[in-house]
């Protein structure tokens, strides 16, 4: 059968439609994997994988050319005329064995068990030998080496680390920009990417640069022993854009609220996102905030103080 070829997202896929087209089973096809899938960076592009299969050859039967052994038959047929003149000796033998002493049968028995006492004793013997003692709990935790405790890396190093990998991630997309280190504040490293074009790196109110800040601290986290500092990545100035966006709605919703008494709901947004409502707003009097539903869907409230809420934050 000639080899067929195809292609799939994945190995098996590739098989089954070889097997369609084939129309047999698994069972009775051989298959010969001509390249894997690959993934492109970022899920941007992919390869396909590559399959040819055809249908097992089967051998033909091996013709059986050995003559039919006729003269055995003869033979097995001939036994039972043997067997009469050695079963009258075995008689014979029987009755003489009979009336031998007894002490004679008494020794052969003895000389019988011996052995058997022997090997038993062989094999306990060998039995207690293969087992090892038991080492106590101390000899076992002093033959075992102390295990290394991977080292964290210091900030500065960490800064690099996501600097190549931001790097790295532009290359791949044929994106050209600048990769810096804007400082290192407390725990928080500031990374920022500068560039044109760079809207593909951010997406859609920025979801693409959350996915491209989480995947750049995940490798700082692998290279650092598991330990790591905040990892903030700002494309193209967008977190400071953003910032200042929000909190201008943020103070003229509150303002509404305010005015009108009617509590205000923001859409579902980030924890960094409501972080900033919830600073903007807290600055401002006769309004509050808080946080309602589940993530990734939570969004902040703003509604009116009462007269005592307003008293009291006045007070503070």
């Amino acid at each position: 059968m000639e080899w067929v070829e195809t292609t799939g997202k994945t190995v098996e896929e590739a098989k089954e439609m070889a097997l369609d087209i084939l129309g047999v089973d698994h069972i009775d096809a051989e298959f010969e994997i001509l390249e894997e899938p690959k993934s492109g960076f970022l899920g941007l592009s992919k390869k396909l994988a590559r399959v040819k299969a055809r249908v097992k050859p089967t051998a033909p039967r091996a013709k059986d050319t050995r003559r039919p052994r006729k003269r055995k038959v003869r033979e097995e047929s001939e036994k039972p005329k043997a067997t009469a003149p050695k079963a009258a000796a075995a008689s014979k033998a029987a009755a003489n064995a009979a009336e031998e002493p007894s002490n004679e049968v008494s020794n052969s028995a003895a000389r019988t068990s011996e052995p058997q006492t022997a090997r038993a004793a062989g094999r306990s013997g060998s039995r207690t030998a293969n087992k090892s003692p038991k080492k106590s709990s101390t000899e076992t935790n002093e033959g075992k080496e102390p295990e290394m405790e991977s080292e964290s890396i210091s900030l500065a190093e960490q800064a690099t680390v996501a600097q190549n990998f931001l790097a790295g991630i532009l290359n791949e997309i044929g994106l050209e920009g600048t990769v810096a280190v804007d400082g290192i504040d407390g725990e928080t490293i500031n990374i920022s990417v500068t560039g044109s074009e760079l809207g593909l790196l951010i997406g859609p109110r920025g979801t693409v640069l959350s996915a491209v800040q989480d995947m750049t601290r995940t490798v700082v986290q692998r290279n650092s022993g598991g330990r790591s500092g905040r990892i903030v990545v700002d494309i193209d100035g967008y977190r400071e854009k953003r910032r200042a966006a929000l909190e201008a709605f943020a103070r003229k919703l509150a303002e509404e609220v305010r005015d009108t008494g009617v509590s205000k709901v923001f859409e579902a947004m980030s924890s960094s996102d409501r972080k900033i409502v919830h600073d903007v707003i807290g600055e401002m009097s006769g309004v509050k905030t808080r946080s309602e539903g589940y993530e990734p869907r939570r969004y902040v409230v703003v509604e009116p103080m009462t007269e005592d809420e307003t008293e009291e934050a006045q007070a503070e």
